[in-house]
């Protein structure tokens, strides 16, 4: 992967398909996987920090091209039924760039592009491994993902992999559910009969299948490996972090 992706690096500038006055300065990588790398950048028309997701198009396969951009589609959908449960979406688009790997310039690279809100804080399963949350705060996180999953629903929306490594928990104590590469919009009581997800989150439902009718016991998995991991020892970054945490309700 580095070789397709070299060319974005730390002061790398890149110019919106959408908005020539939108230039997004590239800081430093947060993460990488099968489908891309995700940056921190600031949108310097705005001033905003977002978390800019870099897919190229050729690697990842027509399939998987077509997973993407239904991500995009149902977490636009999922911010507009969740508000600050879900992240912001802000745009998405096609950019051709030179081809790393060929030093003629003369091949281009096309790469879809996600620019999303950036959430400055620590993934859950970061401070269930820590053991850095009460019982007190696994209620509210758990309340909180309640109330996503109700607007979802209420939206047809169905997102089958809830699991600690997907909720957010910002500096401001803001809980924030992501990724929403294997939901699904489905009609009215319509079942989703694929079998998608983390095998340890899931619930029973979504093993044999569930309607929009039926609720997801994933949330209860994230309490309860919360309960079960209480007593491990803590570092000083994650309990820096959850010292800073403000419950917001």
């Amino acid at each position: 992967m580095p070789g397709q992706y070299s060319q974005f690096v730390p002061g790398f500038e890149l110019r919106s398909a959408n908005d020539n006055n939108r230039i997004y300065l590239f800081h430093h990588l947060l993460g990488e996987g099968a489908f891309g790398q995700v940056w921190r950048c600031t949108d310097l028309s705005s001033e905003t920090e977002v978390a800019l997701k870099v897919v190229d198009c050729n690697a990842v396969g027509n399939e998987s091209l077509k997973g993407i951009e239904k991500e995009i589609e149902l977490t636009a959908k999922a911010r507009s039924a969740m508000g600050k449960l879900c992240p912001k979406f802000y745009e998405a688009f096609r950019v051709d760039l030179p081809d790393p790997l060929v030093p003629s310039g003369r091949s281009f690279v096309k790469y879809l592009i996600m620019s999303m809100e950036f959430i400055d804080g620590v993934p859950l399963d970061k401070l269930i491994e820590f053991s850095l949350l009460n019982e007190t705060v696994c209620a509210y996180v758990v309340y909180n993902i309640l109330l996503a999953l109700k607007d979802l629903h209420e939206k047809h929306i169905i997102h089958r992999d809830i699991k600690a490594a997907n909720i957010m928990i910002g500096k401001s104590g803001r809980v924030v559910l992501c990724d929403f590469g294997v939901s699904r919009l489905l009609e009215k009581e319509a079942q989703a009969l694929t079998f998608t997800g983390t095998p340890f989150w899931m619930a029973p439902e979504v093993i044999i299948s569930y309607s929009l009718s039926q609720k997801s016991g994933g949330s209860g998995q994230v309490s309860g490996r919360r309960l079960k991991e209480a007593q491990k020892g803590a570092v000083v970054g994650p309990r820096r972090h959850a010292g800073r945490l403000r419950l917001q309700g």
